[in-house]
């Protein structure tokens, strides 16, 4: 089978510079390391993930939808704003004496038999 060559009009590199940016900054938020030897170990990894990727055609405007990605960020801030005013609130009434807190269990039947209808 003969290798084929990918043409610079089919990857865009709008697609390739914002996954490249994303795969770093996932890098750094999920290792936390700030020493030179490890960045610079993570932004190799980085970018040979990117070659990966465009060596393997599968950078398009359906697999990593750039205009998405500012949604993106707003709607992960607005569940993190969520989330910190839930978890404040539920430590008030826990904290605060007579507060209406009341823990229960409920069962719910449910028609689903496998494991992944149950999950859902």
């Amino acid at each position: 089978m003969p290798r084929t060559r990918i043409r610079a009009a089919d990857i865009s590199v709008k697609h390739v510079a914002s996954l490249l940016v994303v795969t770093v900054a996932l890098w750094l938020a999920l290792s936390g390391y700030a020493k030179p030897l490890l960045l610079s170990l993570g932004a190799v990894s980085a970018v040979l993930t990117v070659w990966l990727a465009v060596r393997m055609e599968i950078i398009d405007h359906e697999s990593y939808p750039v205009e998405l990605s500012v949604k993106l960020l707003r709607y992960w801030l607005w569940l993190g704003k969520e989330i910190v005013k839930s978890n404040l609130d539920v430590a008030r009434r826990i904290l605060t004496p007579g507060q209406s807190i009341s823990p229960t269990v409920t069962r719910v039947i449910t028609g689903k038999r496998t494991n992944i209808g149950l999950a859902i």
